[in-house]
């Protein structure tokens, strides 16, 4: 039969959520999701003109690695 639990949980399924009732794992597409955020927060990026910026400091970060800057 059911003994009663000291931590207050009902001993069911719970599928590994832990005690703070999160989702557990995402599902089958949660990947999907991290590349469509990233796709949007480039574009936003993009559009505002951070583009150049980035871009500049990569350039400069490279020539000092080869010496010349």
């Amino acid at each position: 039969m059911d003994r009663d639990r000291r931590d207050g949980s009902s001993g069911g399924n719970s599928k590994g959520r832990g005690e703070a009732g999160g989702r557990g794992r995402p599902g089958r597409y949660g990947w999907l999701f991290g590349l469509l955020a990233g796709a949007v927060f480039l574009g936003i990026g993009a559009a505002r003109g951070e583009l150049a910026a980035i871009w500049q400091k990569a350039v400069m970060i490279c020539m000092e690695c080869i010496g010349i800057g």
